[in-house]
């Protein structure tokens, strides 16, 4: 429950300014279609898929959430709001795991 709430604060902090970035901790190999992942801090591995897959390639580089939303709408077929609101709970689930930083 802890956990949940914690990712409801960071979710309500993020903007599309937030610049982020994949955690330097984290080991990721691409298997098909899937990115897996591997938290050396913790041991625990992470799989993603489809357009999580691909928001972790972006976060290769820091970008703002701004820049991989404008990306994702440019190559899914999904509305601006649709993707900012589902971007910034995914981010902020990615936070909570310790896979991204924010770097700004």
């Amino acid at each position: 429950m802890e956990s949940r709430l914690w990712g409801q604060k960071m979710a309500a902090s993020l903007s599309m300014d937030t610049q982020i970035a994949a955690s330097e901790t984290i080991l990721s190999s691409d298997l098909g279609d899937e990115v897996v992942m591997m938290c050396i801090n913790k041991g625990k591995y992470f799989g993603l898929q489809g357009p999580s897959g691909r928001i972790w390639k972006l976060l290769e580089t820091p970008r703002t959430l701004g820049e991989i939303c404008d990306v994702l709408i440019e190559e899914y077929d999904v509305a601006p709001t649709d993707c900012e609101n589902e971007l910034i709970a995914l981010v902020a689930e990615m936070h909570d795991q310790e896979l991204v930083n924010i770097t700004n």
